[in-house]
């Protein structure tokens, strides 16, 4: 019996002076920086409103209020509301179909999410021609991003006196060091139906998860 007690004794200090197993270090995968040039990832999976629309490139310049139709020399009233679509952009596509226009953007951000100053959530950008009224709207929201919507009511006069009207909603997202746009330019006078109105923040958010490298909300590779 003692024999028996003093191996189990042994065995027992054994265990006491073992070291503890070393713990598995834990990894943490860093963030993938956002890609302007991923932007073109959301071309091969449109909605269906834009199944069928033809795709192109940018024009140049590659502005939203270029978009809108505004040449450059637009002057803003009051001035610094200006700086709100000023936005950078070296990437991106346009799709144009009966519906209207649609141009979707992303570049490095010069800067981070312009704070909007109190007198321009109504302004104006206006040339000898053309008179772009603005409106600021309700931006939709997107995680860790900051974002900004506009509405511009666009009024062109034309060669023979006769004017032409179209409406343009641009969402501006900014996300990491990367600024991502998405512009729906609409006839509202058009013969066809008009784009839903839902379509540019379900374009926003596609053009923001692909820039991060993320799936888009539907499952699907773009």
């Amino acid at each position: 019996m003692r024999a028996i007690a003093w191996s189990v004794a042994i065995l027992l200090c054994a265990a006491c002076g073992s070291p503890a197993a070393p713990e598995k270090p834990t990894t943490t995968t860093a963030a993938k920086p956002a890609d302007p040039a991923a932007i073109g990832r959301m071309r091969h999976q449109l909605p269906k409103d834009l199944q069928g629309y033809e795709l192109g490139a940018l024009p140049k310049p590659s502005a939203p209020t270029a978009f809108w139709g505004m040449p450059a020399g637009s002057v803003a009233d009051p001035q610094d509301c200006s700086a709100l679509a000023a936005v950078p952009g070296d990437a991106g596509w346009s799709a144009s179909g009966p519906g209207g226009i649609v141009y979707a953007m992303a570049g490095p951000a010069a800067a981070p999410a312009p704070t909007v100053p109190d007198d321009c959530h109504t302004w104006t950008l206006s040339t000898s021609r053309a008179r772009a009224s603005v409106e600021l709207t309700d931006a939709p929201q997107l995680t860790d991003a900051s974002t900004l919507a506009m509405t511009a009511q666009v009024t062109t006069s034309v060669e023979n006196g006769t004017q032409t009207h179209s409406q343009a909603t641009t969402l501006i997202a900014y996300v990491d060091a990367v600024v991502v746009s998405v512009t729906v330019v609409t006839d509202p006078g058009a013969v066809a139906p008009p784009l839903p109105p839902t379509l540019p923040a379900t374009l926003l958010d596609s053009a923001v998860r692909s820039v991060r490298g993320m799936p888009p909300m539907d499952g699907l590779a773009r």
